[in-house]
């Protein structure tokens, strides 16, 4: 949350600040693009996407199945060995 929501994202400000040329930068974008955390308006720019409501309740939603399908496994099958030590050691 360094770069708020809909923030402006200069290709050459970013260059400058990393020492780099503007390609790798374009190519960070279409990444970051991709992943929908950026997003571009033609002829305006690079903005950092808006947090979508939606999105992140269905996000939090799939983590939370995950983690207790985990859960769920682990305590049907055990720690392998190695993963008990390991807790132990901390």
């Amino acid at each position: 949350m360094i770069l708020p929501p809909g923030c402006f994202l200069s290709e050459s400000e970013i260059a400058s600040k990393f020492g780099a040329s503007r390609t790798p930068v374009r190519e960070a974008f279409m990444q970051l693009r991709e992943a929908g955390l950026v997003t571009t308006l033609p002829s305006r720019g690079n903005f950092v996407t808006r947090l979508n409501r939606e999105k992140i309740l269905e996000a939090r939603f799939l983590r939370e199945a995950i983690e207790v399908a985990n859960v769920c496994r682990l305590v049907e099958v055990g720690l392998p060995p190695s993963s008990q030590a390991a807790l132990r050691k901390t």
